[in-house]
């Protein structure tokens, strides 16, 4: 939550809002999967950052913990991101 509410908070994006995080922005930007949201969160695009092993140590997170971050946000989306957090 500490890397990504900033931006993410409920679901949305501070940057750029047409790349929320909501199911239908998902789906049409290619992140509906576990897989793909995984990848986008290890190698970051644009402007967000990478959080995988290339990352400085300070931002990394672990591969379990990119899948913990790809479930929790498809989870979210697919619920319509109920806890606004």
């Amino acid at each position: 939550e500490l890397k990504c509410a900033a931006c993410h908070g409920g679901g949305s994006n501070l940057i750029s809002p047409g790349r929320d995080l909501k199911a239908k922005s998902l789906e049409a930007n290619g992140y509906a999967t576990e897989e793909a949201l995984s990848t986008l969160v290890a190698v970051g695009k644009g402007q967000m950052p990478s959080y995988g092993p290339k990352s400085p140590p300070f931002a990394r997170l672990t591969e379990e913990q990119i899948s913990d971050v790809s479930a929790y946000v498809l989870s979210q989306a697919a619920a319509g991101w109920p806890s606004g957090r």
